[in-house]
């Protein structure tokens, strides 16, 4: 996601302006839609879930790609904590706020648009805040291509986890972390190995997100596939 750079501040300083900009007004929004309701608020941009929960399903599926990563392409060094920080752990946390929690979190339930053109809509933009990253024209788009499908996914499991903002937030930090410190690549795109190891972990995700679908129900349904027609008020 791109960011405005703040003449005289330290890169982590303009990374915390950088995301009040965007959550302050974002949660304020929500806040209003709910009538000043601040538990319904939690609830619909996914803080009422189970934090423990969350981390360790993502901590589950990611463990055979950070090890395979290790053993693929090593360890990286002489990368400093604060770029650690605000390349995994901040981006990872605030992009799935914002795009998750926030925006398709809002489309899905109050806007009653379905499943499919929420994500659609939600992940194109998170796409589209990575082109920035693409040194050509092919290369931003096939950025773009990578993160929206990345969008999706985590939309996906965002849902049918009943909210669980931490399940994405920690899937998406620890991804991250794996690409600076394990050697994934200069961008989203990846390179071979980064990229075996990362189709492990969704299909892990995937597996588990099955399983727990038949045995407690699925989420996502014929009631609100192409149009919202379920209750959301409830969603805590």
């Amino acid at each position: 996601m791109g960011a405005i750079n703040y003449e005289g501040f330290s890169p982590v300083l303009n990374q915390y302006i950088n995301y009040a900009f965007w959550a302050a007004p974002t949660f304020a929004a929500v806040l209003v839609l709910t009538e000043f309701d601040l538990r319904q608020t939690l609830a619909e941009l996914g803080f009422l879930s189970n934090p423990l929960k969350g981390t360790g399903l993502a901590l589950a599926a990611m463990l055979p790609m950070m090890a395979g990563m290790y053993l693929a392409n090593g360890y990286t060094i002489g990368i400093q904590g604060s770029e650690i920080f605000r390349g995994s752990l901040a981006a990872g946390i605030m992009e799935e706020y914002l795009f998750r929690g926030f925006l398709f979190g809002q489309l899905f339930g109050k806007d009653r648009l379905g499943f499919v053109p929420a994500i659609l809509i939600s992940s194109l933009l998170f796409g589209a805040g990575h082109l920035y990253q693409g040194g050509n024209l092919a290369g931003a788009l096939g950025i773009m291509a990578f993160t929206a499908l990345g969008g999706a996914w985590f939309g996906w499991l965002f849902i049918e986890w009943n909210r669980n903002i931490y399940l994405v937030m920690a899937l998406h930090s620890l991804m991250n972390l794996c690409w600076i410190l394990l050697g994934g690549g200069d961008n989203a795109i990846g390179n071979g190995w980064s990229n075996v190891f990362r189709a492990v972990t969704i299909a892990i995700t995937v597996a588990m997100t099955i399983y727990h679908g038949r045995k407690f129900g699925f989420m996502i349904n014929r009631g609100n596939i192409l149009k919202n027609n379920n209750s959301i008020r409830d969603w805590e």
